[in-house]
């Protein structure tokens, strides 16, 4: 008769239960049924059980190709007697029509199962009950059901009923497989479809088809003949990519009817060979940014890691992933197994790689067959140098809120607002040499024009403290500031030319007399409410002053005109840097022009985090702190021209805030994480 295919025994509980009830393999038949001798008896007791079908045999098939067929049962149960039965446990075997004898599949229902299924613990005397049961299976069948129940805490006794779910089975010899056949080929690999034609007909009417493949590998396919007499099918079954080479595959079609009789066919094919080449697909990490992107191109510094997210398949099994940097001649590979591998591989920017570099990346199979290459396009990719002596940074006390070079006295100061002072630091021996002390909670400063006093703006006080630092033992004045709205904090200050200050209270920017602390309202920078601060920067001949809010709110005052000019789009919560006199401004790596059009975006920025970038005095040079997700912190020295890079100079710890002196040769680095970190970089020094 042949194998018997897969079948499961079931039952739901509609309507009062979840879809429930054990799914039993053919292999694994209930062992206890021989052993409970009552389920071949008759009940002696009080309650019967009696099935009467609703609806079925309903014949439909899964998504695996096998095909099912369910009915829907009512029950009844019957107390005829004088007292309340308990239900007990309940026993359900699946038949098939041509074996009645042995079980293919046994539910074992608890008894709380069996008193959910009645919606009661126990049957009252004189009653009837009643339940509902959905049977499923994948082959016809009949289901037995035994349901133990006590009386009075005697002993078990049991009623039994049968159901059947099995269509209209006439007599008849067993089905035949014809036709069965594939196209003619050439050649046969792992991944290729087979498109087998087979014929079958049944005098009881066909079940099931399934078509198996064995040798190389095994794989199986199944196809529901839904209970008609004959057919003729042109199906398809995929070689696995696991298949072994060499080996010829067996192809088997065997078919049932519904009295589960068989037949079957079999061809026996060319051993199997592997041509076909891998594919594969390759995503480059771009420096200083987080994401991937198929578009192979990106500066990069000598030094930098990048990742190359690699994804290759092939029909049968893969070897490894090549990858090579030419002209330098780089070469490096990781083997692979599998017939799809996702894989990411990091490589490091050498110091011999200055210049334009392509990148080749490709992929092999077990068989040998190479994948055609991923290729960079020329001058897509170019590396250019780090160079150094990193500078050393030094714990500084305090934290750092804002930094002012006073190349006079070859020192830098630093602004502290906890505690209220300001940090010297000299340019000669990069340590902190002294202090000065501030009165009150300081939220900006600046050195004025003549550079021989610092202009700190306190908050509390709402005035400038102005300390006169040709003294030996550098004190303050204060100077109260009036004409502003009292109820709006102050944030920060410059301070331009032709003694005018300017002033940030909250989204107002206020100009005034430095002298005599009369100020009259500049602008409203129109923010909602992003608590995104106004942030404001002027040229180093004071004549320009840049002020940098919410979107829409990118301003320039000239003090030539005591005027602030229209607003312009910006990157908005960003700090502007501004050259010696306004013709060139930067947020972020974004370029302005004096009417702060944007000009162009540099290749290598993060836009996020509101990074303090600097402009060289002379308007050439961008320097941009190296984003998160770099491979180590530091600066990104550009051209304003064309934005193409020029290096990359590593700073320990990273960058917080970023300030060009007044000449041009210096930046002065400060980095507060926790405690913060001052350092110089002479621009002279850098190889």
């Amino acid at each position: 008769m042949g194998s018997v295919p897969e079948s499961h025994g079931g039952w739901v509980a509609a309507a009062r239960l979840p879809r429930a009830g054990l799914l039993l393999l053919a292999a694994v038949a209930c062992l206890l049924w021989a052993s409970c001798r009552e389920a071949t008896t008759e009940p002696t007791g009080h309650v019967t059980v009696a099935a009467t079908p609703v609806s079925g045999p309903y014949l439909f098939a899964d998504s695996a190709g096998r095909q099912w067929v369910q009915c829907l049962v009512d029950l009844h149960a019957r107390n005829a007697g004088s007292r309340s039965a308990a239900w007990g446990r309940a026993v359900l075997s699946y038949f098939t029509a041509v074996d009645t004898t042995a079980p293919f599949g046994t539910d074992k229902l608890p008894p709380q199962t069996t008193s959910a299924l009645w919606q009661t613990g126990s049957i009252p005397p004189d009653t009837t009950e009643s339940a509902r049961l959905t049977f499923t299976a994948s082959v016809p069948f009949s289901v037995r059901m035994r349901f133990y129940y006590e009386i009075g805490g005697g002993q078990p006794d049991s009623a039994s009923t049968v159901a059947t779910c099995e269509p209209s089975l006439p007599p008849g010899s067993p089905p035949s497989v014809n036709a069965f056949s594939i196209p003619a080929y050439t050649s046969l690999q792992p991944g290729d479809t087979l498109r087998i034609s087979y014929g079958a007909a049944s005098d009881v009417g066909l079940w099931q088809t399934v078509i198996t493949l064995t040798g190389p590998c095994d794989t199986t396919v199944a196809f529901p003949e839904r209970d008609l007499p004959s057919v003729s099918r042109t199906v398809t079954l995929v070689l696995p990519a696991a298949c072994a080479l060499g080996v010829q595959p067996v192809l088997t079609a065997t078919v049932w009817d519904a009295r589960l009789q068989s037949a079957t066919a079999t061809l026996i094919l060319a051993a199997l060979v592997d041509h076909t080449p891998p594919k594969i697909a390759v995503q480059m990490s771009q420096p200083f940014h987080s994401d991937f992107s198929a578009n192979l191109a990106a500066p990069l510094f000598t030094g930098s890691r990048f990742d190359l997210a690699v994804t290759a398949t092939d029909n049968h099994l893969l070897h490894g992933v090549y990858w090579e940097v030419q002209p330098v001649g780089f070469r490096d590979s990781v083997l692979v197994t599998g017939a799809s591998q996702q894989r990411t591989v990091t490589v490091v920017a050498q110091a011999g790689w200055v210049g334009p570099v392509q990148l080749r990346v490709y992929a092999r199979d077990a068989a040998g067959n190479v994948s055609d290459t991923v290729v960079s396009a020329p001058g897509a990719i170019r590396v250019y140098p780090t160079v150094g002596p990193a500078p050393t940074m030094i714990q500084v006390d305090g934290s750092t809120a804002d930094a002012a070079f006073d190349m006079k006295r070859g020192v830098v100061y630093l602004l502290q607002n906890n505690p209220y002072r300001i940090v010297v630091f000299s340019l000669a021996s990069h340590a902190a040499v002294s202090t000065i002390p501030i009165p009150d909670y300081p939220t900006g400063f600046d050195l004025t024009p003549s550079g021989d006093s610092l202009v700190t703006l306190l908050l509390n006080r709402r005035a400038f403290d102005i300390v006169d630092l040709t003294q030996a033992s550098p004190t303050g004045s204060l100077v109260p500031l009036s004409g502003m709205d009292t109820t709006i904090g102050l944030n920060s200050t410059r301070i331009a030319s032709a003694g005018r200050a300017v002033v940030v209270a909250g989204k107002q920017v206020y100009v005034g007399d430095l002298a005599t602390g009369a100020m009259h309202l500049g602008t409203q920078v129109d923010n909602p409410d992003t608590g995104w601060p106004v942030q404001l920067e002027r040229s180093v001949d004071r004549k320009v002053v840049v002020v940098n809010g919410d979107y829409g709110t990118f301003q320039r005052y000239d003090v030539s005109t005591d005027a602030f000019g229209l607003r312009q789009m910006n990157v908005p919560d960003t700090p502007p840097a501004v050259d010696s006199t306004g013709a060139h401004v930067a947020l972020i790596g974004v370029l302005y022009d004096s009417t702060l059009h944007r000009v162009l975006t540099l290749p290598v920025f993060y836009l996020g985090n509101p990074l303090p970038v600097a402009l060289s005095p002379d308007g050439q040079t961008h320097y941009l702190p190296a984003a998160p997700g770099s491979d180590g912190p530091g600066i990104i020295r550009s051209r304003v021209s064309d934005g193409s890079p020029i290096d990359f100079i590593p700073v320990p710890g990273g960058v917080g805030l970023l300030k060009a002196s007044p000449d041009g040769s210096m930046l002065a680095v400060v980095n507060c994480p926790g405690f913060c970190h001052v350092g110089v970089i002479t621009l002279s020094q850098l190889h």
